[in-house]
């Protein structure tokens, strides 16, 4: 599990970054350009008014999708990895709506295989937050199980 930090938000606060996370999930899902993060997310059926919040962690649901997995039948770790970068992005995004930001390092350990078809959560953490960076973890969990699927963190370098 996470290390213990001290709360940067307070629990009302926690609503509005919900919120905010919620639409820029929503936003993102349904984005016209050409990105890669609604096909993702639409390979995992993740659901953006499916998320929640415990304390100042954001808690994002989804499944695993055959077409985001390997020739063994589990979650590509990439896709994992990309399902981070998405995550922590989001939770960012609810923190700071209009704020942009770049990815300065990912770093992600794979501890148990995510099945094809499994349900999924990410749980994510802002647990610094300055001018320039701002430093994420997030951990993977299988909801049937408990077991931790993969961890890290995530650092983003805002532009």
């Amino acid at each position: 599990m996470f290390k213990l930090h001290r709360p940067l938000l307070s629990s009302v606060t926690h609503q509005a970054v919900l919120r905010h996370t919620i639409e820029s999930a929503e936003r993102l899902l349904h984005a016209e350009a050409p990105i890669f993060a609604p096909a993702m997310l639409g390979h995992v059926e993740f659901q953006p008014r499916k998320v929640t919040h415990r304390g100042p962690a954001m808690v994002f649901p989804f499944h695993g999708g055959k077409n985001a997995c390997n020739a063994f039948q589990s979650m590509h770790g990439g896709a994992l990895a990309a399902l981070a970068d998405m995550f922590t992005t989001l939770h960012l995004w609810g923190q700071e709506p209009q704020s942009r930001h770049v990815s300065v390092n990912i770093d992600i350990q794979y501890l148990a295989a995510a099945k094809a078809g499994g349900s999924f959560e990410c749980v994510t953490r802002v647990t610094k937050k300055g001018k320039r960076l701002a430093f994420t973890e997030f951990e993977f969990f299988d909801q049937k199980t408990g077991d931790i699927v993969c961890k890290g963190t995530h650092t983003k370098a805002f532009i």
